[in-house]
């Protein structure tokens, strides 16, 4: 499972659910940015922080697969 973050620290599913979602609330927040002078200035959306592709589907990947996981237990 390289696509997907370990549970390395003991925590259990739950646990280890929350600090995926947390990371991914990180790393989609965005921030305003205006490109172009005068009457051409555009504002747009743009991420704060410059991370990888394959860092944000490993994410991803980690919270469905935690949320399955918590989804099976109950």
């Amino acid at each position: 499972m390289n696509d997907i973050i370990e549970n390395e620290y003991s925590f259990t599913n739950q646990m280890m659910l929350d600090r995926c979602l947390l990371l991914k609330n990180v790393i989609s927040k965005t921030k305003q940015v205006k490109e172009g002078r005068g009457k051409n200035a555009v504002v747009r959306s743009k991420l704060k922080y410059n991370i990888g592709s394959e860092t944000i589907d490993r994410i991803n990947n980690s919270v469905s697969y935690y949320r399955k996981l918590v989804e099976s237990e109950v």
